[in-house]
């Protein structure tokens, strides 16, 4: 069963979080009508990673897909895991480290 006040709950802290960053300030809509309808779209307890560039924002669900799409990216200001929640569990929002900067050695 899917819950909208918990996607409407989550997407209410992704937008702290891209408020307290500033970004994006270029394809704002990534995050605006994508991301937003991502969420709303997403069944409870899911769990995604959430990029946030300077041009945009982006939701994964692989680590190694976004770990890929991401080495091309030089704008990546901030990684975050997400969890969509449910009645009983609070959405979850945690920023993680961007530990593999060094885009020739990534995998």
């Amino acid at each position: 069963m899917s819950h909208p006040q918990v996607r409407d709950h989550l997407y209410a802290l992704m937008t702290i979080e891209v408020l307290k960053l500033g970004q994006p300030t270029h394809y704002k809509e990534d995050f605006t009508r994508h991301d937003k309808a991502s969420v709303h779209g997403m069944d409870d307890d899911e769990t995604f990673f959430w990029v946030v560039r300077e041009c945009g924002t982006h939701i994964f669900n692989d680590w190694n897909n976004m770990k890929c799409v991401l080495r091309t990216f030089s704008d990546v200001v901030a990684l975050f895991t997400c969890k969509t929640g449910n009645s009983y569990f609070s959405p979850e929002v945690n920023r993680i480290p961007y530990l593999w900067m060094d885009r020739e050695n990534s995998v």
